[in-house]
């Protein structure tokens, strides 16, 4: 099932979504009803979003876990949604760099890839983006 699906028909799934980061641009969204904040990223299948995008994609994703449950979404739920997941793990404290909540990830959902551009927008984010600190508990979680 493609992730887009995941918002509005998924068993277990919230009654509400806090937030929800939609990195696609091939399909309409079907959770505004069900999301008290939404943001797009549009990014085709295979291209991550860069810089300043990704930044502003994770911090909408730390901001919006504070009041809740975050989707995070491309069609697939494999590629794009992955870089801004990471990057959030990062941005909000709870790994140090994007590589070793990319490893989280993988621990949790083995389906998720980062192709060269992903992990490069990556790279660029967090040497632009991050200053490095020890990974702390916090404000947003894997499960």
């Amino acid at each position: 099932s493609s992730g887009r699906r995941y918002s509005d028909r998924a068993p277990g799934r919230p009654a509400r979504w806090a937030g929800v980061l939609d990195l696609t641009c091939e399909l309409p969204e079907r959770c505004f009803e069900a999301a008290d904040d939404y943001k797009l990223v549009p990014c085709w299948d295979g291209a991550p979003p860069r810089g300043k995008a990704l930044d502003a994609a994770a911090a909408f994703c730390v901001s919006a876990r504070r009041r809740g449950p975050v989707l995070v979404h491309c069609a697939h739920g494999r590629g794009r949604s992955t870089t801004a997941m990471v990057a959030a793990l990062v941005k909000a404290g709870l790994f140090p760099d994007w590589r070793s909540a990319f490893t989280a990830c993988q621990k949790t959902r083995p389906c998720v890839r980062l192709n060269g551009r992903m992990r490069a927008a990556l790279d660029a984010w967090e040497r632009e983006y991050c200053v490095l600190a020890p990974a702390s508990s916090g404000a947003i979680g894997l499960g």
